[in-house]
């Protein structure tokens, strides 16, 4: 699979510290050794997997991954990953690498589909009206799980079921009640539909987009 992203793993504890507020405890000795720590030992983990599982997404969805390089940072300082910047949260998921690796294709999902939001705009726009009523948060995360359930099962075949455990944490979270409401929402659309139908419908918008 050509054009592969180089996925950068890094620390900054500039960016941490401003997420935080500036809390003077986002620069201590041992949280700034901590989160290079973290970093490192992530991008070892995610060196063993990222062309299996970038080229599958890539595969598996028919989208192009734009960019020659993507770092990802690691923080302490909020209680979620999000995409842009790609973050991950290294707090009590700090030491599950499973739950890194999770994480990071999920947030890379995201990635992926806006880098390639112009072959895509018939697809959200058809999703959204199949699925009206459903909130926003809901809708989004539709094809993001759908693409995560097939890529790990097409990497890791009988063992994709460790990574994607790590992915319904709300089933133990305390995390705000409407966030959790959402994802769940969105993770049983996919069980009920099928995730494999799920991306076909995905996958078939690239044509659709040049009619």
């Amino acid at each position: 699979m050509r054009n592969l992203p180089k996925v950068l793993v890094t620390y900054s504890r500039i960016y941490n510290r401003v997420l935080s507020g500036y809390e003077e405890r986002e620069l201590t000795a041992d949280g700034i050794r901590r989160g290079r720590e973290q970093a490192a030992r992530i991008q070892r983990t995610w060196d063993g997997h990222s062309k299996c599982l970038l080229s599958q997404m890539a595969r598996i969805s028919g989208l192009e991954w734009k960019r020659k390089e993507i770092r990802a940072y690691v923080v302490s300082s909020v209680r979620y990953p999000f995409s842009e910047p790609l973050t991950l949260w290294i707090g009590e998921k700090g030491e599950n690498l499973d739950g890194q690796i999770t994480s990071l294709v999920h947030e890379l999902a995201h990635t992926l589909f806006d880098d390639n939001d112009g072959v895509l705009k018939g697809y959200w726009k058809r999703l959204r009206e199949s699925l009206g009523g459903e909130t926003e948060s809901t809708i989004v995360h539709v094809p993001v799980h759908g693409l995560m359930v097939e890529t790990f099962r097409a990497a890791f075949g009988k063992d994709s079921e460790r990574y994607l455990k790590q992915e319904r944490w709300w089933e133990s979270s305390k995390a705000n009640p409407g966030m959790k409401d959402s994802y769940a929402r969105s993770w049983n659309l996919v069980t009920r539909e099928g995730a494999a139908s799920v991306v076909k419908r995905l996958y078939e918008s690239r044509a659709l987009s040049k009619r």
